[in-house]
């Protein structure tokens, strides 16, 4: 195989590497983002469950299956939490992200968030290089 052949199939894979992310869904209401039982493979409550939180690959969405109540409060309880994306859309009532001890979210892509998200909090966006 060529050089100029094998350095095409290299940056290819590592395109297709990085072009895969995992969806997080948010369940089960008020919690904390480091329990694994609020971390599910698709919306809703009888989803696959994740075995992590989430990465600086996956994305994140928290939607009107994601809450128990009209209002609920997700606790960055760790000390750096990570995503690609973070999406807060027709959640249908209110979620505040409370962040704990200096706790930080570091962003890798995008954030969308309805006008019903309410946030105290430094949010650090960079880029994935």
């Amino acid at each position: 195989m060529s050089t100029c052949k094998l350095n095409l199939l290299l940056v290819l894979l590592f395109i297709s590497l990085n072009s895969f992310a995992v969806d997080y869904y948010w369940i089960g209401g008020s919690g904390n983002w480091g329990d694994l039982n609020h971390w599910a493979t698709a919306s809703g409550n009888g989803s696959v469950l994740h075995n992590k939180t989430p990465g600086s690959g996956d994305d994140v969405y928290i939607d009107a299956n994601s809450l128990n109540g009209f209002t609920d409060t997700i606790v960055m309880n760790v000390q750096t939490a990570f995503c690609r994306s973070f999406t807060i859309n027709n959640i249908g009532g209110h979620v505040t992200i409370i962040f704990q001890n200096s706790a930080t979210l570091r962003l890798f892509g995008s954030i969308d968030f309805d006008d019903a998200t309410l946030i105290s909090a430094t949010i650090i966006c960079e880029s994935a290089i």
